[in-house]
């Protein structure tokens, strides 16, 4: 059965054998929840009421309950949990959302009659999966850290700044390379996506805050994000972060325009993944062009530059000076070479 509570439509599951069944579909905030109780809680804060019936498993004690009453809201009693460990409202939020989805397919939860329901469960679970690879990236960024700094111990060094250009770039590459392999065995992962997530992860803070941000908000799964590595990651710092700013971006000035809406402000809406791939391309391409047309005006600065100079010194002798293209430079400086020895 079901009925209206707080604008929502609550659905119930009547259970039987004397004891509670009822489960009751609510949304947050959570402060508005009233407290457990030994009826409507299948899982309280307190053990007082509650025994151990085995592995994994809560039992009540034999209380006498009307049929079809509540056993508890899942929302609030998941949320409840999850504020206790000082997680965020949205990621909370999420993964109440996401537990309620899967009770409704696993547990004691109606499924929803309604379609639309239904859909916005599979959105749950969606931005749950989104959360959950930016908590991932920070836990691999995290774990390259420490491993960053145990090589550092075992060669009695206390901070990577004191490591030469050289070493540091060293030290770098065989920390990634760690994690990457640790990555491989703990998740299954191919050596190249292994590599591409500790790169994200370890990526500087105008790539990798813009992504984490995106993930977070459930924009972007993991897999768009390493086609983004992969195309963009080689190009110049600067231009992988105005790309990370155009795609992940919150700043409607330059985001793309994919992301807007016709107001012309961010619909946050997650990626579709053509439009994803389109944008991506087109960014790449004008950040290569870019790069393309400072080395073309360099190279006609250097043509425009190029001369031939001499120097007398007061001991008699002097120095001839050219600037020109690289062949010709070779072929003056040989045939100059055999004039002064001769």
């Amino acid at each position: 059965m079901s009925r209206s509570v707080g604008g929502r439509e609550v659905s119930w599951v009547a259970g039987g054998g004397g004891q509670s069944g009822g489960v009751a579909v609510v949304g947050p905030p959570w402060e508005d929840l009233e407290p457990y109780d030994a009826e409507a809680c299948a899982v309280g804060e307190s053990l007082e009421w509650q025994q151990l019936a085995g592995p994994g498993a809560w039992a009540e004690p034999a209380v006498e309950h009307d049929q079809g009453l509540t056993l508890r809201d899942p929302v609030g009693a998941v949320g409840r949990v999850l504020s206790d460990l000082g997680l965020g409202a949205a990621t909370v939020e999420a993964m109440a959302g996401a537990a309620v989805v899967a009770a409704e397919h696993e547990g004691a939860l109606a499924v929803p009659p309604v379609d639309l329901e239904a859909v916005r469960g599979v959105g749950a679970l969606a931005l749950l999966r989104c959360r959950m690879e930016a908590v991932q990236l920070v836990a691999v960024a995290d774990l390259a850290v420490r491993t960053g700094r145990r090589l550092l111990e075992e060669r009695g060094i206390s901070d990577a700044a004191g490591l030469s250009a050289t070493a540091w770039g060293k030290w770098r590459a065989r920390v990634k390379s760690l994690v990457a392999a640790e990555l491989e065995v703990a998740l299954g992962l191919g050596r190249g996506e292994a590599r591409d997530m500790v790169a994200v992860a370890c990526a500087p803070e105008g790539v990798g805050a813009p992504v984490l941000a995106a993930l977070r908000r459930g924009e972007v799964p993991w897999h768009l994000v390493r086609r983004f590595w992969t195309k963009a990651g080689s190009l110049p710092v600067e231009d992988v972060s105005t790309i990370a700013a155009v795609l992940f971006g919150s700043d409607v000035s330059c985001a793309a325009p994919e992301r807007l809406d016709p107001d012309g402000a961010l619909h946050g809406r997650a990626w579709a993944v053509k439009e994803f791939y389109a944008a991506l391309d087109r960014e790449v391409v004008r950040a290569k062009g870019k790069d393309e047309r400072s080395a073309r005006a360099a190279r006609e600065e250097a043509v425009a530059s190029r001369d031939a100079w001499l120097r007398v010194h007061d001991d008699g002798t002097a120095t001839v000076g050219v600037r020109t293209a690289l062949i010709s430079g070779v072929g003056v400086f040989a045939r100059v070479d055999r004039m002064a020895r001769a």
